[in-house]
């Protein structure tokens, strides 16, 4: 073992010259193998031979090079784990999201106990959870619908896969048949509706197949990130239907829970991260369990990168990299309009609408300057942001406030002390 890392460099006048890859090898041989080479090489040759032993560059970088990447297999092999399948049973309930779990519970528990059968009022139907990304929405449908398929069919898609393979069915000309394959559903789960929004053919569809589910008994279940009225460009009927059932708010977790939930989906994490560690990288995670296990892969990743050990002081000395805004930009770019319509006492739907109201000019200015000059969207991204505007419409909604923003003190304060990192390049 300690010598396959080890180079014969000369032989001249009984002195050998060995070299190794580092101070740890050299220290390593000449404390337990020189006297027993040097004794061996005097038998066979007749003379004392002396041995010395120097670090070789080449063998250095070739063993460095070879070390940090068997840490980097290890260090991802480790971090991508497949944490724990979501369902009831691993749902972790806290204050924060007692209401919904306890709501979805006696939901399925009534269901399954009546063979499937709807018994309870309607105004479960459909259930719709409502909140920011990392709220546990998603886990409480999982564990929804496979507590469900007891009881019956039951479909689980998200908006996404609904539109494309709506979208598939119509270019195909199977219309009929996509909607006959989900109205014959049990049970309906549909996970991000509002990424429905500005899709009028999908959301369309959706409505329909809400009321046949609801004339046939069978339960929808639904979640989305914003308040129905507050999904721009979502169509008031569907709006309407989806308020008339039950909607449960949730809110993000605090980092105690976060950390529990984090535990109950890894329980080996204290074989590969301290709970120090682990509790500095929770900080600032605003509640997403799913951040927490990107940060964490980061720091494991790049510490065996650069063969150093994961420890809370190297987390600090790499944030820039490790807290990264990857995957968070369209939650930072709410984070801002949110912010700015509570400042202004405006609604988020007329913001984002294209009603010309004097009230309504400033918050739109406002988000459009901390968007241009504190994340550094272009035009039309901005645009995107605020409900499809065009490059020419942002272009003359900077250049009117731009002045008003940077010439008044408190607005100024206020475009600067919203959050939102730079967008890393």
């Amino acid at each position: 073992m300690w010598f396959r890392d080890v180079s014969l460099l000369g032989f001249k006048r009984g002195r050998v010259r060995m070299g190794v890859p580092n101070e740890f090898f050299r220290e390593w041989i000449a404390l337990h193998y020189v006297e027993s080479l040097a004794r061996k090489s005097k038998d066979i040759l007749g003379t004392p031979v002396t041995f010395d032993i120097v670090i070789d560059a080449e063998l250095a970088e070739a063993h460095r090079k070879r070390v940090e990447a068997s840490r980097l297999r290890e260090a991802l092999a480790e971090s991508e784990s497949t944490p724990s399948r979501p369902s009831f049973a691993n749902f972790i309930v806290r204050p924060e999201n007692e209401f919904a779990y306890q709501t979805m519970k006696r939901l399925v528990t009534d269901r399954c106990h009546a063979g499937g059968e709807r018994v309870l009022s309607e105004s479960f139907n459909p259930l719709v959870l409502v909140g920011p990304s990392g709220a546990g929405k998603s886990h409480l449908l999982k564990g929804a619908a496979e507590e469900l398929a007891a009881t019956g069919r039951v479909v689980s898609l998200t908006a996404e896969e609904l539109t494309r393979q709506f979208t598939a069915s119509l270019r195909a000309k199977r219309g009929l048949g996509f909607r006959a394959r989900l109205e014959s559903a049990d049970v309906l789960v549909v996970d991000e509706v509002h990424r429905l929004k500005g899709k009028s053919a999908t959301q369309r569809e959706l409505l329909t197949l809400i009321r046949i589910l609801q004339d046939r008994g069978s339960q929808v279940l639904l979640a989305a990130r914003h308040h129905p009225r507050e999904i721009h460009d979502m169509s008031a009927t569907l709006q309407s239907i989806l308020l008339s059932g039950m909607l449960v708010k949730m809110d993000l977790p605090s980092v105690s829970s976060v950390l529990e939930f984090f535990r109950s989906r890894h329980p080996k994490t204290r074989k590969v991260a301290s709970s120090r560690l682990v509790r500095r990288l929770a900080r600032g995670c605003r509640g997403h369990v799913e951040e927490l296990e990107r940060r964490l892969q980061r720091v494991r990743a790049l510490s065996a990168l650069l063969g150093a050990e994961p420890t809370v002081e190297f987390a600090e000395q790499h944030a820039r990299d490790i807290e990264g805004d990857e995957g968070q930009g369209a939650d930072v770019e709410d984070g801002v309009v949110d912010a700015i319509v509570s400042r202004f006492g405006v609604t988020k739907t007329d913001v984002l609408s294209k009603r010309k109201l004097r009230s309504l000019g400033l918050p739109r200015g406002m988000i459009a300057w901390i968007l241009r000059e504190r994340r550094g969207l272009t035009y039309k991204e901005i645009g995107r942001v605020l409900g499809g505007r065009s490059h020419t419409s942002v272009h003359v909604m900077l250049k009117k406030h731009r002045d008003l923003i940077e010439g008044d003190p408190e607005l100024r304060k206020i475009a600067e002390t919203v959050p939102c990192p730079p967008r890393r390049s």
